[in-house]
């Protein structure tokens, strides 16, 4: 059970910064909540940084942040991308994943970015942080091939004061 008092905090921090044990951590609650991953999980090019929840020097939950160079109806866009959320079974429902995706808001409107996309089987975790289903004609490379269609999980925030548009979304890439 999460303790409050045990002092659970959030890091963002580039992987490579992260402490070698703390990303072994991370990866194996990775390897759970997906047991059909490949490698080490993360989307090539990989993540700007990991935001990790920690209890004590225990990894908790773990938030891949992506930023990516995307062409959004022809016109260049860089966005943030959300992608490997995974909160460990014993402290899910008390907001854990909310303040992941609090912090690494904050990162990219620190980096000037204005929208965050993720993919998501159930809209419903994500309504409460902004997210919106996203309407868009997305293009991405999957599996070496490239694919185009509106993905019905695409969700996305607006982190600044423009607007999303439905215009096509090219990801330039793979999805995260």
């Amino acid at each position: 059970m999460f303790q409050e008092d045990r002092a659970m905090h959030v890091q963002v921090s580039s992987r490579e910064r992260v402490a070698p044990d703390h990303r072994h951590q991370a990866e194996d609650l990775l390897r759970e909540a997906f047991p059909d991953m490949q490698g080490d999980g993360y989307a090539i090019p990989g993540p700007v940084a990991l935001v990790l929840a920690m209890e004590g020097d225990h990894v908790v939950a773990h938030l891949a942040l992506y930023e990516r160079n995307v062409l959004l109806d022809g016109e260049p866009e860089r966005i943030g991308l959300i992608g490997g959320v995974v909160v460990r079974a014993d402290v899910r429902r008390q907001g854990v994943a909310s303040r992941l995706i609090e912090a690494a808001h904050a990162e990219l409107r620190r980096h000037g970015i204005d929208f965050a996309v993720l993919f998501a089987l159930d809209h419903r975790h994500y309504a409460s942080a902004g997210y919106v289903p996203m309407q868009n004609e997305t293009c991405f490379i999957e599996d070496g091939h490239a694919r185009r269609f509106v993905y019905r999980g695409g969700m996305v925030a607006t982190l600044g004061e423009r607007r999303w548009t439905t215009a096509v979304l090219d990801l330039q890439g793979e999805t995260v």
